[in-house]
This record gives C-alpha cells, sequence and structure tokens, in this order.
C-alpha cells in the first residue's frame, strides 16, 4: 500500500520535468534511481522517463 502511494506521488512529480528522476527517487522514498525505475515499471507498465513522454492528459493505472 506504502508503495502505491509513492508511486502515485513519482507521477506527480515526474509532470515536473525540471527534476531529475534520481531526485524523484529519493523524494519518494526509494533507496536510488535503479530500484524506483523497476518499481515504476512494474506497476505502471512504462519507465518514469517514458512516463514523461506520455501527454498529461493520459492517465495510467
Amino acid at each position: 500500500y506504502l508503495r502505491h502511494l509513492r508511486l502515485q506521488h513519482a507521477q506527480q512529480l515526474l509532470a515536473n520535468r525540471s527534476l531529475p528522476v534520481a531526485d524523484i527517487a529519493r523524494l519518494c522514498g526509494f533507496k536510488g534511481a535503479t530500484p524506483f525505475g523497476r518499481a515504476f515499471k512494474k506497476a505502471f507498465g512504462v519507465s518514469p522517463v517514458d512516463f514523461r513522454k506520455i501527454p498529461r492528459h493520459v492517465e495510467l493505472s
């Protein structure tokens, strides 16, 4: 449950393109970009970097 909340927060932070993915990972409680990227891709089917490329009006579940 907590991981899901962290990843949802990460989605919001990724919309702010000025924050590096590594910083977002730490802000969301992950030890680094690699574990964050793995968890994000497992949860949403897309990497954090690719998520940023998706238009904001598209919502992933």
